[in-house]
């Protein structure tokens, strides 16, 4: 790997080196990656840095956010299809909680705080823009997804719901999801239902990454990066 753009250094690397090292078992160089989540477009540049050749669509439905992203990404426009949007399991509209910290807007409310790297709250809530996956093969007229990244804050599974169709048809490879063990937001779906719904559509989970755990009496597991792949 090559040294590393100033603006991607510091991102958890795991997950980045298990999908490379994934995609060089498989014998295949990933043509079409989804972000769903892109936050501020590091992630989809450390994706391009491994694999120059790639197709990002790039997803973050907060505005703020979605105007650093495009900012970070100027210099590789051409490799990136940018959509304000949240990635859901219906196409329409759905009201994202805007919190204090960048990074943690989301679809849920927050839930235990204690479990965050710091404290947090709402400030305030707006309608935003949804798709769905399946949607995007449809419009944008894709054959397979060679990579998902989904950092959601916790709808991982309505993204992964909205992918249904493409998912019961094998049509993408790879799967990187954050995902929790612990309800940092309300009534969010786990790592437990998340894998149990893939389990079910043929899709095989190979390693959490990137693991955050909370020190206490008995170390507690608190999120991961979660990758499955197609057992196609």
């Amino acid at each position: 790997m090559g040294k590393l753009d100033p603006i991607t250094d510091g991102l958890p690397d795991e997950a980045f080196c298990a999908i490379n090292e994934i995609s060089k078992a498989l014998n295949f160089d990933p043509k079409i990656i989804v972000v769903g989540g892109g936050y501020d477009g590091k992630s989809t540049l450390r994706y391009l840095e491994l694999f120059p050749n790639a197709l990002i669509y790039f997803f973050e439905p907060e505005q703020k956010n979605y105007e650093v992203a495009e900012l970070n990404l100027r210099s590789v426009g051409h490799k990136v299809k940018m959509f304000q949007a949240a990635l859901a399991d219906e196409c329409g509209e759905l009201v994202l909680n805007i919190n204090s910290h960048s990074a943690t807007h989301s679809i849920f409310e927050i839930g235990n705080v204690d479990l965050w790297d710091e404290f947090v709250v709402t400030e305030e809530s707006r309608v935003v823009q949804s798709l769905t996956i399946d949607s995007i093969f449809e419009n944008e007229k894709i054959d397979n997804i060679d990579i998902l990244h989904l950092d959601t804050q916790g709808a991982e599974l309505l993204a992964l719901i909205g992918a249904k169709n493409a998912l019961f048809q094998n049509k993408i490879k790879i799967i990187r999801a954050e995902v929790e063990f612990e309800n940092i937001y309300e009534n969010q779906p786990l790592f437990w239902e998340i894998g149990s719904y893939l389990s079910r559509l043929n899709y095989r989970f190979i390693k959490n990454v990137d693991l955050k755990f909370r020190i206490s009496d008995i170390p507690k597991l608190v999120w991961a990066d979660s990758i499955f792949i197609s057992n196609k």
